[in-house]
């Protein structure tokens, strides 16, 4: 689902997946969300949140809209109703906001010691580094490189970098 298509085999399983809720994949879905909440702590020489912090919070959650839609369409396709799909939409959408509370209000002195949030901060950007890349270099079922969008990317990075 990260890279645009989502396999048959993993979709639907060696018998009919209808019905069932696909917990793999909101399992993933849910803890790339609540880590990608888990960062967004007070800065501790201001005390409070910084100014950027709800700019930063509307960016994850634009961020989070397409994973939302692709989840409610596997979702009703598996579930066969909306009124099936919102309690695991709601799971997702609460999975960020429970990652700020704890981490700010909860666990936040023990995680600004010892280099476990420039861990944190790792772990985040990583996954969005393989979920970018795959996003990018991964586009058909084969998982075949796509030399088209790879050759307008490297044309926007030329461009970015002749007129900076």
């Amino acid at each position: 689902m990260e890279h645009g298509h989502v396999h048959h085999e993993a979709a639907h399983g060696p018998h009919d997946a209808a019905g069932r809720v696909p917990f793999l994949l909101l399992g993933a879905l849910v803890v790339h969300s609540f880590l990608e909440g888990s960062i967004l702590v007070h800065t501790p020489e201001v005390g409070q949140m910084s100014q950027n912090f709800y700019a930063i919070v509307v960016g994850v959650a634009l961020h989070h809209v397409p994973a939302a839609f692709a989840l409610a369409t596997l979702l009703r396709l598996r579930l066969g109703t909306f009124r099936r799909v919102w309690p695991w939409l709601l799971v997702f959408a609460l999975a960020s906001p429970v990652g700020i509370v704890i981490s700010n209000y909860v666990v936040l002195s023990e995680l600004l010691r010892g280099g476990f949030y420039a861990a944190l901060l790792g772990l985040v950007a990583g996954n969005f580094l393989h979920v970018s890349t795959t996003i990018l270099f991964e586009t058909s079922p084969e998982h075949r490189l796509n030399w088209p969008k790879l050759g307008a990317t490297m044309g926007g990075l030329l461009l970015a970098l002749a007129v900076a």
